[in-house]
């Protein structure tokens, strides 16, 4: 009899938890609907309310249309699509039909073993990344954080190969940069990734998300307008490694939001490499 009591208790409590979950995501849904209502989304570009095709129409959470009305996203995405560098991946030029090593990487072999951007830093990109980075437009993380991931996916997950990413690292801010700022744009686009690959594989994946390994100990002047080799000697001396042993004979990714001319990743790449690990690549949200 206590075991038929016991049971109908257990039943008892999933049928309530489940009826709770039910209750909570109505909730939420309706929330949702009177915010749009009383607060409808604007255009992060011209500021024009944004009006969806129905009520039940939600923008797939991989779209910019979340946050830009079809004016401004007509601009184009631009994502880099082959044939491109297999090691820089830089878009190649028209005429080309297959990926292969541009001539400036092989007259000058990088540093970084491999790097893959989304987009091409123009069109509606040139615009959200600076929003997103400088006028805390937040609301663009989950959209490119769910970009770069499908990029992360294509480029540097393959089950099938015995090597792959031991270690993800976003380019580090300095502190006094990061207080000012108040996040550091690198980690929003890779703050979910375990989970989103947990859901995608099924498993958690080997790789971890390191903030710890690689510390960013001098504060430079922005890069904006500076030629390649002023930017190598702004950035001389500006990262550390905190303990060496987390990156000995790793092959670790970088991330950064934008890649210019390479010589933010290319010094933490010199600096990881000096230090034991075994490769270093970078995934960028975007590359000029």
């Amino acid at each position: 009899m206590k075991r038929f009591v016991r049971e109908d208790n257990s039943l008892g409590k999933r049928f309530a938890a489940r009826a709770a979950a039910a209750v909570s995501g109505a909730l939420q849904k309706g929330a949702c609907i009177l915010e749009s209502w009383f607060f409808p989304p604007q255009c992060l570009g011209c500021k024009s309310y944004l009006h969806q095709l129905s009520t039940d129409a939600e923008p797939h959470p991989l779209s910019l249309s979340q946050c830009f009305c079809r004016a401004c996203l007509s601009e184009g995405e631009h994502p880099i699509r082959p044939p491109y560098c297999t090691r820089c991946g830089v878009q190649l030029p028209h005429g080309h039909t297959r990926n292969h090593t541009c001539g400036a990487c092989i007259k000058k072999p990088p540093l970084l073993e491999k790097v893959r951007a989304v987009f091409s830093y123009e069109g509606i990109i040139r615009k959200a990344i600076p929003m997103f980075k400088y006028r805390c437009a937040l609301n663009l993380a989950p959209v490119f954080e769910a970009r770069l991931f499908e990029s992360f996916l294509q480029h540097f997950d393959h089950p099938e190969e015995t090597a792959g990413v031991d270690m993800i690292i976003p380019i580090p801010l300095h502190l006094s940069k990061l207080r000012q700022r108040g996040f550091n744009q690198a980690y929003l686009l890779v703050r979910h990734f375990r989970h989103f690959y947990y859901r995608r594989r099924d498993r958690y994946p080997q790789w971890q998300i390191n903030l710890d390994a690689l510390n960013r100990q001098k504060r430079t002047p922005s890069q904006t307008g500076l030629t390649e080799n002023q930017r190598r000697k702004n950035l001389k001396g500006a990262f550390c490694i905190n303990e060496p042993e987390q990156v000995k004979g790793k092959s670790i990714l970088l991330v950064d939001d934008v890649l210019t001319t390479g010589a933010t990743c290319g010094e933490a790449a010199r600096l990881l490499l000096r230090h034991g690990a075994e490769s270093v690549s970078a995934l960028v949200l975007a590359r000029t």
